[in-house]
Formats: structure tokens, C-alpha cells, sequence
């Protein structure tokens, strides 16, 4: 008894290659949840990351740090020094040839309260943030109002450049203990107020243009 079956079909290979099978063809060859063949890479786009060549970019609230910050100010304390004490020396003649001419003695304290925190400013703002700078700039301030003082004084008692000079280096002591004698109170504020603007105004001077050079 014979039966009679259809002839088997030949696959339908498309254009593309056999379609179909267990992991359901389709017109770009088999489809599947199935892993990818050993020894390849999974196919797609790469993961997000920093590139090789780059600096990691820094994103608000991410992990990564940005890669440059603020250029810092370079800092010179001997600058500072040179500076400071060339303006002290200035301040000595300035403040002396004043007390020469002044005709209120008030008004010499309030100009070497002045003194101090000018000194102490310049020596901070070019020498930098450098601890030192501040207790120097803190002497500088009362010793140039106590040695202007001393030489004010040379000059009012010689009438002459040249021979106040004279006084001030050769008999100092003299008139050192002379003004010891007739110093005020007052005169004794000035000078420790000197010293402690000096000292603020060098620390604020350090502060001021940080960043930015």
C-alpha cells in the first residue's frame, strides 16, 4: 500500500542566507537571546567613559575633580623685606622733616598711626602670605615712628639739615634720653598702635590678589 507525501522542500535560503530555525529567523539572519560566539566582543557601542588622551571632565555633583584650577600668585618674602625696609627708611626722613614743620603735635600722632598699617600693607601685598612678613611689618611700623621722632627732633634743635644728621648718628643717646624725658602718653599709644596696624594691615595685604597672576 503505497502513500503518496509531498516532496520535502528545499530550505528558503533569501538573499541574505538561510532564515528561520529554533531561534526564529528574520530577514537579517537568526535572532535569538542566545550568548554571542566565543572569542568576539558584543556588538554595539562602546560604555561611557573617560577617553584615552582626555582629561576626565568634571560635572556638577561627579566624581572626577576638575583637571585645572586657579593660577596661584607667586610670593616673594625678600621682595617684601627689600621693600619694607627701604620704605622705612623714606618714612624716617618724610616723618621728621613733618615734625620740623608741624605746628600741632596731634596731628604727628594721628600721621604715625598711618605709618605703621602703610608699611605693613606694601610688605604683605608683595611679599605674600609668608608668617614672618607680619611681625616684621608689626617692628617696622613703631621703630620708624620712634627714629622719625628722634630725627624730628635733631632738627628742631640744630635749625640744619647737615648738622641734625650729625646729631642723630653721633650723639643718639643724648637725645634719645631727651625725648624719653618729654614723651606723652599719648605718644606711647601711637607707636604700639603703629605696630599692631602694621601687623594687620600686612596680613590683609597677603590676602589681597591671591589668585589671579
Amino acid at each position: 500500500m503505497s502513500h503518496n507525501y509531498p516532496p520535502p522542500q528545499p530550505p528558503n535560503n533569501g538573499p541574505w542566507g538561510p532564515q528561520g530555525g529554533p531561534q526564529g529567523g528574520g530577514h537579517w539572519g537568526p535572532q535569538g537571546g542566545g550568548p554571542p560566539p566565543q572569542g568576539f566582543p558584543p556588538q554595539g557601542f562602546p560604555p561611557p567613559g573617560p577617553q584615552q588622551g582626555f582629561p576626565p571632565q568634571a560635572y556638577p555633583g561627579g566624581p572626577y575633580p576638575p583637571p585645572y584650577g586657579p593660577r596661584g600668585r607667586r610670593e616673594n618674602p625678600a621682595l617684601g623685606l627689600a621693600l619694607g625696609f627701604a620704605a622705612s627708611a623714606l618714612a624716617v626722613v618724610l616723618y621728621a622733616m613733618m615734625i620740623d614743620d608741624a605746628q600741632e603735635e596731634d596731628l604727628l600722632g594721628w600721621l604715625g598711626l598711618l605709618i605703621g598699617p602703610a608699611i605693613g600693607f606694601l610688605v604683605g601685598l608683595t611679599g605674600g602670605r609668608n608668617p614672618v612678613l607680619p611681625l616684621v611689618s608689626a617692628a617696622l611700623g613703631p621703630l620708624v615712628v620712634y627714629f622719625g621722632q628722634i630725627l624730628g627732633l635733631c632738627l628742631l634743635l640744630t635749625g640744619n639739615t647737615d648738622q641734625a644728621m650729625d646729631l642723630f648718628f653721633e650723639d643718639f643717646d643724648k637725645v634719645s634720653d631727651l625725648w624719653s624725658h618729654g614723651m606723652e602718653d599719648s605718644n606711647t599709644v601711637y607707636i604700639v598702635c603703629a605696630g599692631v596696624g602694621g601687623l594687620l594691615a600686612a596680613l590683609g595685604g597677603g590676602r589681597i590678589g591671591r589668585t589671579g597672576r
